[in-house]
Parts: C-alpha cells; sequence; structure tokens
C-alpha cells in the first residue's frame, strides 16, 4: 500500500485525494462559518495560517 502511494505521488498529476479536498476547505473562512469547525476540530487551522490568495 505504501509503495503504490509513492507510486502515484511521482506519477499521477492530481494531489492524493485527502489533500485535494481536506486541503483546500482548510483554508476557506466560509467552510468553518458553514459546518461550525473550531479550535481542536482536525481540520481546523488558525485564521493566520490559512492561505488566501484573492
Amino acid at each position: 500500500r505504501e509503495g503504490a502511494a509513492r507510486a502515484r505521488l511521482l506519477t499521477d498529476p492530481h494531489s492524493p485525494p485527502f489533500y485535494r479536498v481536506n486541503g483546500i476547505v482548510r483554508n476557506v473562512d466560509a467552510w468553518y462559518t458553514a459546518f461550525g469547525v473550531k479550535p481542536g476540530d482536525a481540520l481546523y487551522l488558525a485564521p493566520g495560517d490559512r492561505v488566501h490568495i484573492w
């Protein structure tokens, strides 16, 4: 399983599924409001650590 994951990282142009979804929503302020995510929750990211491009 680990070997397959490594091979996929080297050959698949897409991010691994966990990061493709969770890595994005953690940076969307509205997601915290919509789903009631708070400090202490597994996917919580402090506002100062969130990436804002636009």
